[in-house]
Order: structure tokens, then sequence, then C-alpha cells
């Protein structure tokens, strides 16, 4: 009886890891938003190429952590594999593929695989 006990309350921790993980990622998403925050208020002029770059910087991470809390939620929710909307992903590398494209200092790249 002790071992089926034990089975139920290992089953019932697995089953939070993707809550745990969904708010480990708020966290630090919040944590890194008030770091470049803090970075970009120490730039004097917006405008020039460290306060674009801290910007753009600062919109990637962001929407980096945004997209691991989705698929973490997803997880949560469905109990789909991660695998399961490839599409959000193609879309969201499209997204930062073009922010990447503002970052001034930076080699172009298109893909991934490059």
């Amino acid at each position: 009886m002790g071992e089926i006990s034990e089975l139920k309350h290992e089953v019932v921790l697995v089953r939070e890891i993707p809550q745990r993980l969904c708010e480990s990622m708020a966290s630090c998403r919040d944590i890194y938003k008030d770091v470049l925050l803090t970075l970009q208020s120490f730039v004097p002029d917006g405008d020039s190429s460290i306060g674009k770059f801290l910007s753009t910087t600062c919109e990637i991470g962001l929407s980096l952590f945004s997209n691991l809390e989705k698929r973490f939620s997803m997880e949560m929710d469905d109990h789909k594999s991660f695998n399961v909307n490839d599409s959000l992903v193609q879309e969201n590398w499209k997204v930062l593929s073009e922010r990447h494209n503002y970052i001034p200092g930076i080699s172009r790249k298109t893909s991934c695989s490059e």
C-alpha cells in the first residue's frame, strides 16, 4: 500500500512540473525585463546604436520568454507534445529574424542553419 501512495504522490509532483516551469519563466522574464530596462536607463540617447541594441535585445528576450511560457501553458492545458504547434515556432522565428535585422553591428543571418 505504501508503494502505491508513493507512486500517486510522484504522479502529482510530475503533473506540477509544467506549472512550476511556467511560473519560473514568468519570474525570469520579469527579472530579465528589469535588468534590461535598468541598462537602458544608463544610455543617454535611446536612438544611439547601443540604445537600439538594448531595446531590440530586450524585445527579443521578452518574446523568447513569452514563447516558453506559452509552451508550458499549452503543456499544462492540453498535455500535448511541444512539437504539436510548429507554426507558432515558425511565426516567432520570422518575427525574431526581422527584429535581428535591426540590431546594428550584428551579421545578418536569415535562418538557424546558417
